[in-house]
């Protein structure tokens, strides 16, 4: 019986193993808005143009910390917040960037970005700032196309001096592309190429990942298609839920987690019907009276045995000689 109970067990367990990577193999014709939590993070090396200074290169890692409210020039934004952190390298030198980020919940568009250096007794404090926030337009499908408009708004503060902004108007066609298979350093994935064109020609592109839940690599481009700068994903923690197409999740765990906590229930419960199995039965008490329609009435006596004599004690003893 318990050999058949384990072999039960472990088909139904090998069945929800195997049936986890089934589950996300759906084909889906568009990538939906991923969907950030706290503890999440991305981090990103880059080179060139794509760095705060160009000819640069470094590192940047996001961890998103939660959500809130963020206003640009009047209006309110619900939006991910992220604490950011800028290593830029320029030659022998190396400079910490420490900053935040607030990112539109509803399409994962940059709203506002502060970033703060010190070197030596000076700090220098950059401020950006979306009106409004370049639209993303979700689901991203093959072949889709908008055109966006922003005023980018940048403040810089030095220690000791009157803060100087400056605006740009920040006007772009964005271009979803086919679906395709792209290996960075985090990994290989599928992602969806959006192509950003700006007036004059120079563009940018990113290539988003739904298991990812960001971009995997961005680069950027001048009019003549001579790449600039890049950036690349070098590790991550984020966990798709199953709308989006990423491993799918029973109550908030994919099939191979629970496929484990199986495991060590099955493990509890099997060492407890061993336990059970050694250990000594306790003598059962007398069998109940049988009913009188149960009993037997003999038709014959039962033949008796003959009566053993008694015996002394520690004998019999053997016959004398």
């Amino acid at each position: 019986m318990l050999l058949r109970f384990r072999s039960v067990v472990l088909v139904c367990l090998i069945a929800t193993v195997f049936a986890a990577p089934a589950l996300t193999l759906t084909a889906r014709a568009s990538l939906e808005a991923p969907s950030w939590s706290v503890g999440d993070y991305w981090a990103y090396k880059f080179t060139g143009s794509a760095a705060p200074v160009p000819g640069t290169t470094g590192t940047l890692r996001y961890d998103v910390l939660g959500t809130e409210s963020v206003t640009v020039a009047g209006t309110s934004y619900t939006a991910y917040r992220a604490k950011l952190e800028f290593n830029v390298t320029s030659g022998s030198t190396t400079l910490s960037m420490p900053g935040n980020g607030w990112f539109r919940t509803s399409d994962l568009s940059p709203v506002k970005m502060t970033f703060t250096v010190t070197v030596g007794s000076t700090s220098v404090t950059v401020t950006l700032t979306y009106n409004p926030p370049v639209e993303i337009r979700w689901p991203l499908t093959a072949n889709a196309q908008w055109s966006a408009t922003s005023i980018l708004t940048t403040v810089t503060e030095i220690s000791g001096q009157t803060p100087t902004t400056t605006t740009a108007t920040v006007s772009q066609t964005l271009r979803v592309e086919a679906d395709e298979q792209k290996t960075v350093s985090a990994g290989t994935f599928t992602v969806t190429p959006v192509t950003e064109t700006q007036t004059g020609g120079n563009y940018a592109k990113s290539y988003w990942s739904r298991d990812a839940g960001n971009t995997v690599e961005e680069k950027s481009y001048d009019s003549t298609d001579t790449q600039q700068g890049g950036m690349e994903l070098k590790s991550y923690r984020h966990v798709a839920p199953s709308s989006a197409g990423g491993p799918a999740t029973i109550m908030g765990l994919p099939p191979v987690g629970w496929a484990v906590i199986l495991l060590a229930i099955i493990i509890v419960v099997l060492a407890a019907v061993v336990v059970r199995r050694r250990r000594p039965q306790v003598p059962a008490g007398f069998p109940p009276a049988v009913p009188p329609t149960m009993q037997q009435v003999p038709t014959e006596p039962t033949p008796q045995p003959p009566a053993t004599p008694p015996q002394e004690p520690g004998g019999p003893y053997p016959p004398p000689p």
